[in-house]
């Protein structure tokens, strides 16, 4: 059924608004978007522009192609908020990699999106992790400082202070 609908789009001509609008309302797994990337590059940007990520029922691996899509649209609070959902089906180093493009990069979703428990889980993964070097967690944590430190944090700054008093250069 998903198939023929997607192919009576294509064929027929509908509006690129009516293509994503189809997309949309269908499952969020790895095969409707394989068809979502044969739609054409304006359709998928769309289409995870609007996206309500639901992730529940898939496979890790298409788990975080979503989160990379997402991260690929600049909707990077999204991206954590979900990241934060799967935190134990995601790698230490993508997580890492989310928690950078958030504090460096404008996102065009609300940081509304993402609560500060949000961020301190996702530092505990890092914590547990040798995927991601000291120095990198005590760069994100510099990053994400006024959370870790806000009264009531679960995960308050660990190799930040231990960097700080170690290394003269990041000191400075």
């Amino acid at each position: 059924y998903i198939e023929k609908i997607i192919n009576k789009a294509m064929n027929e001509n509908w509006s690129s608004e009516r293509k994503v609008n189809i997309f949309l309302g269908l499952p969020q797994n790895r095969k409707v978007w394989n068809f979502l990337e044969k739609s054409g590059y304006g359709i998928e940007q769309r289409y995870w522009e609007k996206v309500y990520p639901r992730f529940f029922d898939i496979q890790s691996d298409d788990k975080l192609y979503g989160l990379q899509k997402l991260a690929e649209v600049k909707r990077h609070f999204t991206a954590l908020d979900i990241a934060a959902m799967f935190k134990k089906e995601i790698s230490a180093k993508f997580i890492s990699v989310l928690l950078k493009k958030a504090a460096l990069e404008k996102s065009v979703d609300s940081i509304n999106i993402v609560h500060s428990w949000d961020i301190e889980e996702l530092f505990k993964v890092l914590d547990e992790s040798k995927e991601v070097e000291n120095d990198e967690i005590a760069n994100l944590e510099w990053l994400y400082l006024p959370v870790l430190v806000s009264v009531g944090s679960g995960r308050p700054p660990k190799m930040l202070h231990q960097e700080l008093s170690n290394n003269p250069k990041f000191f400075v």
